[in-house]
């Protein structure tokens, strides 16, 4: 049966998510009835919203493969929000990193600041939206290897705009070195649309090289997965899960 953030039953989530005890929640996120918010500002405090993180609290397998996904829609400001917090863009990002289990930088995303992560970010602006793969390294102390070079962007392009109030699907899978990201307008009970369709409701799909455990420095093929926002009137999650490879079976758990 499929279920809400907070495990109960519902007919509108097309994938699994997490229960609350799985979820450790940085910054402004926050649950509100079925939704997990990040970046979210409140009716009763309409201002700008510091960024929100939400993390699984357990670090999970990356180094072999994963596969996650979310649904997430863009919040438009709420009423009486001054023209600073109405105009600022909105941004979103899925992040692997292994610095803290409540990492969270500065910015509208949170991302500023962090290091020793890979992002796949969404940027919103006037007319486009930027969807790219960046990453920062941690630099390393006297002594250790300097292999891991501080790559910043792995791959950037425009996309057309999200819209605010529209679900979107989102799926990053990662294999043999290769990221790949899909997303589309979630159809409403397509059932069996879901967020791995390529070019489903108008989406897209592209693929990035990239080696996770030469980008970030990984805890036995580990780190934390979480999801990273703000501006704008902040992100709605109403599904989010995660499935990584058995090195050895090669199947996925």
């Amino acid at each position: 049966a499929e279920r809400d953030l907070l495990g109960r039953r519902s007919h509108t989530t097309p994938l699994r998510v997490p229960g609350v005890h799985q979820i450790e929640l940085c910054g402004s996120a926050r649950y509100e009835g079925k939704e997990l918010l990040i970046g979210a500002p409140s009716s009763r405090k309409p201002s700008a919203a510091p960024p929100g993180a939400a993390y699984y609290r357990f670090r999970r397998k990356l180094e072999d493969g994963f596969t996650a996904r979310c649904s997430f829609l863009l919040r438009p400001p709420p009423r009486g929000a001054a023209a600073q917090v109405a105009t600022r863009p909105l941004e979103f990002a899925l992040v692997l990193q292994n610095s803290s289990i409540s990492a969270i930088g500065s910015g509208h995303k949170g991302l500023e600041g962090l290091t020793n992560y890979l992002a796949v970010e969404f940027a919103t602006g006037m007319s486009d939206t930027i969807l790219q793969v960046v990453s920062k390294p941690r630099k390393a102390s006297v002594g250790e290897s300097k292999e891991l070079e501080p790559v910043i962007v792995h791959s950037r392009q425009s996309i057309p705009r999200l819209r605010e109030s529209v679900r979107y699907a989102l799926r990053v899978d990662y294999a043999a070195g290769i990221l790949t990201v899909r997303y589309h307008e979630a159809v409403p009970g397509s059932g069996s649309k879901t967020a791995g369709d390529e070019k489903a409701g108008g989406g897209s799909v592209f693929r990035v090289q990239v080696s996770i455990s030469r980008v970030i420095r990984l805890d036995s093929g580990g780190a934390w997965l979480g999801l990273l926002g703000g501006g704008g009137g902040g992100i709605s999650i109403s599904s989010w899960s995660y499935r990584g490879v058995v090195r050895d079976q090669g199947v996925m758990i």
